[in-house]
C-alpha cells in the first residue's frame, strides 16, 4: 500500500523548504566549524612538535626518561605493522631501490663490497627491524654485523623474530651512543637509516665523535623533507623547494614536525663528517617512491 501524503503547496514551503533549508545551512556551518577546529588542533599540535624541536636542538644526549620514552612508543607498535616490518630484502630490492630501506640497503651492500675498505665489522645504530644486517650477514659470513637498539631485550627478539638469523649477526639492547663511548660497540662501517633524523644537533656530534675514533666507512639513509631551519616561520619561504644539505648551517640542522610522531632533524652532514676526517663518496637525494617523499643517502669514507 503507497502511502497518501496529504500537504498543501504552503506549509511545504513553510515547513519543508524553508525548514529543510536552515537545517542543512546549520549542519554545514557545523560541519565547516569542525573541520576547521580539528585542522586548528592539528595545527597546533604540528607547531608544538615544531617548537619542541626547535628548542630541542642543542640538548645532547638523551635523558634516561627520553629514552625510556622512546622504547615505549615503539614497542608499543601493533602486531600487524611489526611483523609487516620483518619482510626480508631480497636481492631485486636491492638493485632496484624504492624504498628508503631498499636505497640504504643498496648503499650499504656496494660499500660492504669494496675490497680497499677491508671492512670486518659493521655497526647497524638505531636497528629496530634489521631487514639489512640481517640480509647483508648472509651474504658476507666474514663480516661480524652488530645491531644495536634503544628497544629492550624482549622488544628487540620480537622486532626481528621472522628475520634470516646467521651466526656473525647480533642484536644487542641499549643506548648506542653510550655504548660507543664505554667501547661496548665499535665498527669498522657504521649504518644508520630512520636514526640520525632524530638526533639533535648536540647528540648527532657526540655520536659522530665517537664514530670518528673507529669506523672506516659511514653510511646513512634518511627521509628528507627539510623545511625550516628556525623559529622564525618566514624563513621557509613560500614556494616548496628542496634544500641540499649543505646549505644548513653545521649547528643548526633543520627542523621539521611529524604528524603523530616525533619532529625530525635535517642535517648537515657532509660539514660534519669532512670535519671529522672523512671523504664524502656519495651524497644524494632520490625521490622515496613508496611513500611520495624524499629519501637522502650518504657514504662517507675516512680520508
Amino acid at each position: 500500500m503507497k502511502t497518501e501524503i496529504k500537504v498543501d503547496s504552503n506549509n511545504f514551503r513553510k515547513i519543508s523548504v524553508k525548514g529543510d533549508l536552515r537545517y542543512k545551512f546549520h549542519l554545514l556551518i557545523g560541519f565547516i566549524s569542525y573541520k576547521l577546529t580539528n585542522f586548528i588542533n592539528q595545527a597546533m599540535g604540528m607547531y608544538s612538535q615544531y617548537r619542541k624541536g626547535v628548542d630541542s636542538n642543542q640538548n645532547g644526549a638523551l635523558t634516561p626518561e627520553t629514552r625510556e620514552e622512546f622504547r615505549i612508543y615503539h614497542e608499543n607498535r601493533s602486531e600487524k605493522e611489526i611483523n609487516g616490518r620483518q619482510i626480508p630484502l631480497t636481492k631485486e630490492a636491492i638493485e632496484s631501490p624504492r624504498t628508503c630501506h631498499e636505497y640504504g640497503a643498496k648503499l650499504l651492500f656496494e660499500t660492504l663490497s669494496d675490497p680497499s675498505l677491508q671492512i670486518r665489522s659493521a655497526l647497524n645504530i638505531g636497528c629496530y627491524c634489521d631487514r639489512h644486517f640481517s640480509y647483508m650477514a648472509g651474504v658476507f659470513p666474514e663480516i661480524e654485523f652488530t645491531s644495536v637498539d634503544i628497544l629492550s631485550e624482549q622488544g628487540l627478539a620480537v622486532f626481528n623474530k621472522d628475520l634470516p638469523k646467521s651466526k656473525n649477526w647480533t642484536l644487542k639492547s641499549g643506548y648506542a651512543l653510550e655504548m660507543l663511548q664505554k667501547k661496548e660497540v665499535s665498527a669498522d662501517l657504521v649504518f644508520m637509516t630512520s636514526t640520525s633524523y632524530q638526533f639533535n644537533n648536540k647528540e648527532l656530534d657526540l655520536y659522530l665523535d665517537e664514530i670518528s675514533k673507529c669506523a672506516k666507512a659511514v653510511v646513512i639513509t634518511e627521509y628528507w623533507a627539510a623545511y625550516s631551519s628556525s623559529s622564525r616561520l618566514k624563513s621557509m619561504g613560500i614556494f616548496p623547494r628542496i634544500t641540499p644539505p649543505e646549505e644548513i648551517p653545521e649547528n643548526e640542522p633543520f627542523t621539521r614536525a611529524m604528524a603523530d610522531r616525533y619532529f625530525i632533524y635535517a642535517h648537515n652532514y657532509p660539514a660534519k663528517l669532512e670535519k671529522r676526517g672523512f671523504q664524502i663518496r656519495i651524497s644524494r637525494i632520490e625521490t622515496n617512491d613508496s611513500l611520495g617523499i624524499y629519501v637522502y643517502q650518504l657514504v662517507a669514507v675516512k680520508a
